[in-house]
């Protein structure tokens, strides 16, 4: 299958977009049930409290004490704005007139948003039932006049306690030494975080680098220095120690940005390297570890349950991950995972490491990790597929940039090389008579083939986030499974699909339609594979069980990252005017319709896997997509269905598929959207 580039995806949506001729049908998907039981109650007091909302709708007590100072619900701006000299504005107070209900839910964090004029620097002092009191900082404007540059800080409450109803009361105090000259201040919002979580709490000395730099710089050369704290609640443990964990604080050799796609969304992933190994959160003790921001998986806990999948399965290295709440000096940032990274380690990868004085014998033969895609670096290769088609991989470690063996290079290149011979003869050996299986675990690559093909990873083989090891004296093995946030197991579909799923082939995979269709007990033992695999799946999917339970462990976590980060899946939501003039309203989309939808999905998708194997393997095919006669696009394609930039082909008519010239309809899928409907041609 010729993959899509970026350049071409992005001259489809154009083309699509552009294209108003088609008759549009409008139908509501099956997610708009608005039915569908929330996973947890939460009380109220973990609502985003908005203050300018509270004080048009008169919830706001407002004690001037003789102040000279105004005080303005600012609409444009969305919030209260407090106008005079720091000395009045002192003076005024504010208290909520209902209390603050908690539930049984202890809070962790205060989040606060406000901002100062940039030379009238402040705290808000924020007291509970009159008598404990937290002081939370505000941000500074960007620019005098105008209100930007939000940024959010909290405060960590854990200590108090606080669950049940509170009376709450604010005050501004500015810092010692301002000018007493009439100044602006304007206050935003507040919210409460559960303290149900870890929270990861980066502080950085901002002296040495700042963090704006870090987070503009899309290489990722830009570090960051300080130190990390994981808070963790009394008498917390999790599937990685049975003894409780205590609150710790780490020295960092630095944090930087990580991450391709998630770079450019509001919720930033980092890489972090502590100075010494440490075992965090109960995972194996390492430098290197990643907070992963999971920004388009609404759900945000798509990583973790495949790696629960791997784990299940026996997969070898599946890497370990803990929901955690991250805030960096001082500004809270959201729901994350802190995660293993995949490296050769003892607590990792677990295999022989090579240094450069290795250039022959035994231990030339292992350890390597390789990724599916090319760098352009000194350690990336290719095996050519004709057409101008190409597999590529790139040597991770030993890392060939910083210290190039050729004797290495020539070894694994050269083995990959063998293999692909192997597989690509008629008998599956290569001119030895060595069979690939011997040159690649067998087993390995049916589970990671069948998570990747059952996830549906548009990701899959196409990108760093797909790997191989090879073990010193052994074979070559697929895996550890790594990356599943973004295009696995429609995350970003927003829609949920009938019982009639169509199959991405596997025949773009590589090596995997020449094993399937040659080795009789490879497909015998990957169906076999398949049944018990999708029962570990269907069993997860069900009421109460494990995608219920990662829901309901990361749930107040989420409850609050949803109402603080901005979400690509609310951007969704819009009106779609059709072509008589209606209007389709798309449902909202909630936390626990996506929980729903991943369920139903994952069920639907696994047993339309098992119910066609037959069709994994398919010919391809070239889909011409026609409008008034003439022809704007062409796409050549495997299997029953590609899918590119969001949108969903499906061949409705499949009984003559194989018939030239046959007049197919395509189904364009747009979320919410409902379906688009075009008479094209399959030649």
């Amino acid at each position: 299958m010729k993959r899509l580039t970026i350049k071409t995806i992005c001259i489809f949506v154009v083309i699509l977009l552009s294209f108003e001729l088609f008759s549009i049908t409008m139908s509501a998907s099956a997610n708009t049930d608005e039915n569908v039981a929330p996973i947890m109650d939460v009380p109220s007091g973990y609502d985003l409290f908005e203050f300018g909302n509270l004080y048009k709708e008169n919830k706001f007590d407002v004690e001037t004490n003789g102040s000279a100072a105004t005080v303005a619900n600012d609409e444009q701006n969305e919030g209260i704005l407090l106008s005079g000299k720091p000395s009045e504005i002192e003076k005024v107070t504010f208290s909520l007139k209902d209390k603050v209900d908690l539930g049984s839910y202890a809070a962790g964090r205060l989040m606060l948003n406000a901002l100062n004029e940039v030379r009238f620097p402040a705290t808000v002092e924020v007291c509970f039932d009159e008598n404990d009191t937290v002081s939370v900082k505000t941000a500074r404007q960007k620019k005098g006049g105008v209100w930007i540059g939000e940024k959010n800080y909290c405060a960590d409450i854990s200590s108090l306690n606080l669950s049940g109803e509170h009376s709450v009361k604010f005050r501004v105090k500015f810092n010692d030494g301002v000018s007493d000259k009439k100044t602006n201040l304007l206050l935003k919002n507040m919210l409460f975080v559960a303290n149900s979580l870890p929270v990861v709490d980066v502080n950085i000395d901002e002296s040495l680098g700042t963090i704006d730099a870090m987070n503009g710089d899309a290489e990722h050369n830009t570090e960051c220095y300080g130190n990390m704290t994981i808070n963790v609640p009394n008498g917390y443990k999790n599937e990685y120690s049975d003894e409780e964990i205590t609150t710790q604080t780490y020295e960092m050799e630095y944090i930087r940005g990580r991450g391709n796609s998630t770079w450019d969304a509001p919720k930033k992933p980092y890489k972090i390297k502590l100075k010494k190994k440490a075992e965090l959160l109960g995972m194996g003790a390492n430098k290197h570890w990643g907070l992963i921001a999971n920004y388009y998986d609404y759900t945000l806990l798509r990583n973790k349950y495949t790696y629960w999948l791997g784990t299940r399965m026996n997969m070898e290295f599946t890497p370990k991950c803990v929901f955690v709440d991250v805030v960096m000096n001082g500004s809270y940032l959201g729901s994350y995972c802190l995660s293993e990274l995949v490296r050769l380690d003892e607590n990792r990868v677990d295999i022989d490491k090579l240094d450069a004085s290795v250039t022959s014998g035994e231990k030339l033969t292992g350890g390597y990790l390789i990724n599916c895609a090319s760098d352009g670096g000194k350690g990336s290769f290719s095996l050519p597929r004709g057409d101008d088609e190409s597999l590529y991989f790139t040597v991770e470690s030993p890392d060939m940039d910083e210290s190039f063996v050729q004797e290495q290079y020539d070894y694994i290149t050269g083995y990959f090389k063998n293999l692909d011979n192997a597989i690509g003869s008629d008998n599956l050996c290569d001119k030895s008579g060595v069979s690939y299986k011997d040159y690649l675990d067998m087993d390995a690559m049916i589970d990671y083939y069948l998570i990747q093909g059952t996830s549906d990873n548009g990701d899959a083989f196409s990108n760093g986030s797909s790997y191989l090891y090879k073990k010193r004296g052994d074979k070559l093995y697929w895996g550890p499974l790594w990356d599943f946030d973004y295009v696995a197991w429609a995350a970003t579909d927003y829609q949920e699909f009938g019982e009639d799923y169509d199959l991405m082939s596997y025949s773009n995979y590589p090596w995997f339609k020449s094993i399937y269709t040659k080795d009789s007990a490879f497909k015998e033992k990957f169906i076999s594979r398949m049944k018990e695999v999708g029962e570990l799946i269907r069993e997860s999917a069900k009421d109460g069980e494990e995608i219920d339970k990662l829901a309901r462990e990361v749930y107040l976590s989420q409850y609050a990252n949803h109402q603080v980060i901005h979400s690509q899946a609310k951007d969704e939501q819009y009106d779609f005017e059709v072509d008589n003039g209606s209007f389709f309203e798309q449902p909202e989309i909630t936390y626990d319709k996506e929980i729903d939808r991943f369920k139903k999905w994952v069920t639907n998708r696994t047993n339309a896997v098992e119910a066609n194997t037959d069709n994994i393997i398919t010919e391809e095919k070239v889909a011409r997509f026609y409008s008034c006669d003439e022809l704007f696009y062409e796409y050549y394609y495997e299997g029953m269905w590609v899918a590119a930039a969001g949108y969903i082909f499906t061949v409705v008519n499949k009984t003559d598929f194989d018939i030239p010239g046959a007049a197919y309809t395509i189904v364009y899928r747009f979320g919410y959207w409902g379906d688009r409907s075009r008479e094209t041609e399959i030649i």
